[in-house]
Formats: C-alpha cells, structure tokens, sequence
C-alpha cells in the first residue's frame, strides 16, 4: 500500500516537530508507511497548487483548525479539493475520512457567509440613508 500512497500524493500540513507528529505517523503506518511530504502551514498555498496540479490527492492536517482557518480566511478553496476527489484527513479531531465532515462544515460556512454578507449590505444601505440624511439636513439648512 506504500504504493498507493505514493500514487495518491500525501501531503502534511503542520509542524513536522510538533506535538501531533506521533499522530500523523500512526495514520501513515496505517497507510504502510506512505512516503508523504510536510508543508508548514504558511505554505499551504503550495499544497494548493499540489492539488491542483494532481500530484496531490491525500491531504492531512494535523488538527481541523489548521484547515478551517485558512477556509474562513479565503485561503484554501476546499470546494475545488473536494470536486477533484481530494481525501482530506485529521491527525486528531475528527478521525478516518473526515471529508463528510468537512462537506458539512463548508455547508455550514457558506450559510454563515451569506448572512454575513447580508448582514453588511443592510448596514451599508442604513449608513448610505442616514448620510443622503445628514447631507439634505446641512445642505436645508444653510439655506
């Protein structure tokens, strides 16, 4: 099975020294050792375009906040990992083929999102009101 975890392409974002290495080496075992490649986070943006060249299909995390930071910050497009087929794994947290999970976390995001973007069009129309307002109200009365 190192083969096929070769052939998938396994990438690890996280500390490589960090205190979930144990973890991420006993899924890898359970995998037969597969050879993978560690990405700090900062450099997810390569593991990004790993994935999107294809030579990625296995990501693993060492915790879920590591993924869901950089999906609220815009950082990751977990959508487009998912359409490819991409299996997405948690050192700790969630446990084996967390990718449902993460199917229904994105949903939950993107609810939120709406209404965050909702919630910023009403306070931009009530400020755009209150200063046509303030405007009509000093121009009325210097009149």
């Amino acid at each position: 099975m190192s083969d096929e975890g070769q052939a998938m392409g396994v990438a690890v974002v996280g500390d490589e020294n960090g205190p979930e290495t144990a973890a991420v080496e006993q899924l890898l075992r359970q995998w037969n050792g597969c050879n993978a490649r560690w990405y700090a986070r900062r450099d997810l943006n390569r593991v990004d375009a790993a994935v999107r060249g294809d030579h990625v299909r296995c990501v693993v995390f060492t915790d879920v906040d590591d993924l869901l930071e950089e999906v609220w910050e815009g950082e990751v497009e977990i959508d487009r990992w998912l359409a490819k087929g991409v299996r997405v794994e948690f050192a700790r947290g969630l446990g084996a083929d967390a990718s449902a999970h993460v199917e229904s976390v994105l949903r939950s995001w993107r609810r939120w999102n709406r209404r965050r973007r909702r919630r910023h069009v009403v306070a931009a129309v009530v400020l755009s009101v209150m200063a046509l307002v303030a405007a009509f109200t000093l121009s009325w009365a210097t009149a």
